[in-house]
């Protein structure tokens, strides 16, 4: 997951880590301060060595990519992206965000969409490989 986004559920469920049972790797350049009781490693760089060394922690089970565009965007540019699961809170910011700010055109499928019981709208698409 992008530090930001890290750094927004540690403020937000301080004591609820959604990732408690899984390892966790946080993309970032800073130096961040990690709960000592949590499987969360710092990384940086190439995003295809990043996503290896998540496939590896993974053991064979799939690789969870949570975060903003920002940080999908790299992953999508390195090919390491199948599938985009995108959940839209409705609250009006006054301008919008890039969902996946990618320098490439990207073929994406509309695979299932659905209203959250919070009131949140999810999109499942399919990365299309070119």
């Amino acid at each position: 997951m992008g530090s930001r986004t890290f750094e927004w559920i540690l403020s937000n469920s301080p004591d609820d880590w959604p990732y408690r049972d899984v390892p966790a790797f946080v993309v970032t350049k800073r130096h961040l301060t990690l709960p000592a009781d949590l499987d969360i490693t710092l990384v940086s760089g190439d995003a295809s060595a990043i996503a290896a060394k998540a496939r590896n922690a993974a053991k064979g089970k799939s690789v969870w990519l949570v975060g903003g565009g920002q940080t999908a965007a790299g992953f999508a540019e390195a090919g390491e992206l199948q599938q985009l699961f995108i959940t839209t809170i409705p609250v009006f910011l006054g301008s919008g965000v890039p969902v996946l700010p990618v320098d490439r055109a990207l073929d994406v499928v509309l695979r299932k969409q659905r209203t959250l019981q919070s009131g949140a709208m999810e999109c499942i698409l399919d990365l299309q490989t070119s």
